[in-house]
């Protein structure tokens, strides 16, 4: 397997985990992940209403090209990059 298809499992991997997670504080968002496999793009973004107010937020925008990860936008704690370099976090 190429670098740029391991590359695009494990990010995927680790995207689809943090889009299964239910916010804590606010129950009624939820996450969706978007996936352009042609163009290696990934965007999860959290979604919804909670006490009358509308959220929308990009979590994690993230794009393969050539031999690179480029981590456009991100807000997770651990990082992508910690995630992505330490299998505690798999």
């Amino acid at each position: 397997m190429d670098r740029i298809n391991q590359y695009k499992i494990s990010v995927k991997n680790i995207l689809e985990n943090l889009a299964k997670r239910v916010p804590n504080n606010r129950p009624t968002l939820s996450n969706h992940l978007i996936i352009n496999d042609s163009q290696s793009e990934f965007i999860l973004i959290l979604n919804g209403w909670h006490n009358n107010k509308h959220y929308y937020n990009v979590v994690a925008h993230v794009e393969i090209t050539e031999d690179k990860i480029l981590i456009h936008e991100e807000s997770i704690d651990p990082t992508l990059y910690e995630r992505l370099i330490d299998p505690k976090y798999t």
